[in-house]
């Protein structure tokens, strides 16, 4: 069974406007202070439109140090949409490695987070959403680092430092509905006059 043309042209004209595209944050000389959201945690608010469609997080020449009595693997990186409901977080010092259980450097690594909630051996999602998840409705997200277990460190003033480190999204931009209908209407209006154009010079031959 044949799709209807206009149809069709939608779905052709979706698959060809929709893009993959990346956005890259740099977290050098980032502090993280306590858990999600406390203050003294370094972020920034990254627009990719609304929609987009997030398809893999990943970071490189990251070089951090835990200080006082922090654990180098419990920092986090976390990916969220605004309102932090949808979240995608990764701690790339929970690696195995019982050196990182305590205070100290890590890197500069690279890697990407990883697609399995829990515990794994190159990393902990802490919690969230995996690959795939769709930023709604206005298309921001918060890239910001915290300590899923926080210590009462009284003995530094922030609890991690980052030296350097490149986190880059992996994205999936999909057009909005107006430039889509626009896109439709201007298909159709092409195949509209061509077809005229064709009967044309079909009756002047």
């Amino acid at each position: 069974m044949r799709l209807p043309f206009a149809v069709f042209l939608a779905v052709m004209l979706f698959t060809q406007s929709a893009k993959a595209d990346f956005a890259t944050v740099d977290m050098a000389g980032w502090t993280n202070l306590g858990d999600f959201g406390d203050a003294g945690n370094s972020g920034v608010v990254v627009n990719i439109g609304a929609g987009s469609i997030i398809n893999s997080v990943s970071y490189s020449n990251l070089q951090f140090t835990a200080l006082g009595i922090s654990w180098v693997s419990d920092l986090a990186l976390s990916v969220n949409n605004s309102d932090g409901s949808v979240y995608w977080d990764w701690r790339p010092g929970n690696n195995g490695d019982p050196a990182n259980d305590g205070p100290g450097t890590l890197g500069p690594v690279s890697g990407v987070f990883g697609s399995t909630i829990g515990v794994s051996p190159n990393g902990s999602l802490v919690n969230g959403s995996t690959a795939g998840f769709t930023i709604l409705p206005d298309g921001d997200l918060f890239v910001t680092i915290y300590d899923p277990f926080p210590k009462d460190n009284a003995a530094a003033a922030n609890e991690a430092v980052v030296a350097s480190g490149i986190l880059t999204i992996n994205f999936t931009a999909v057009p909005e509905p107006s430039t889509l209908l626009s896109l439709l209407i201007a298909g159709t209006l092409g195949m509209v006059f061509r077809r005229r154009f064709a009967a044309g010079c079909q009756t002047q031959s």
